[in-house]
């Protein structure tokens, strides 16, 4: 899986890590953070022919509908993710994402095996604005 983490919380190790944070930390995170959520996670099962995504309200817990699309439509990933959300977020950005790939992951990244895109985080998280 590759990751797109949300902002770090207080005593964060370091910006984006995951989750390497202090129990001091995680309390007063726990303590500040809105119960309801209004930016949702993107999830997304991404292999070499569809690619399938939803998006998770952290405030309800309730996963959203899933949508296919068709890979062959789009020239990367960030243009199928950017596609889903145009037509279904609502105007939300993710503040996170959780991407599953259908290839070997390595520092966050993975190579699509039966199409030959390579899926970074930190690519897709700039392009996105996430």
């Amino acid at each position: 899986s590759i990751f797109i983490p949300s902002p770090s919380p207080p005593g964060a190790a370091a910006a984006g890590s995951f989750p390497a944070y202090s129990r001091a930390g995680q309390a007063a995170w726990r303590r500040r953070r809105p119960r309801a959520v209004a930016e949702p996670l993107l999830i997304a099962d991404i292999g070499g022919t569809n690619a399938r995504f939803a998006l998770l309200d952290e405030g309800t817990g309730s996963i959203g509908p899933l949508h296919r699309v068709k890979l062959d439509d789009f020239s990367d990933v960030a243009g199928a993710i950017s596609a889903f959300l145009a037509a279904h977020a609502e105007g939300r950005t993710p503040r996170g994402a959780v991407l599953a790939a259908a290839g070997p992951v390595s520092g966050n990244r993975a190579r699509l095996t039966n199409r030959g895109w390579t899926v970074d985080g930190a690519e897709i998280a700039a392009a996105l604005g996430m």
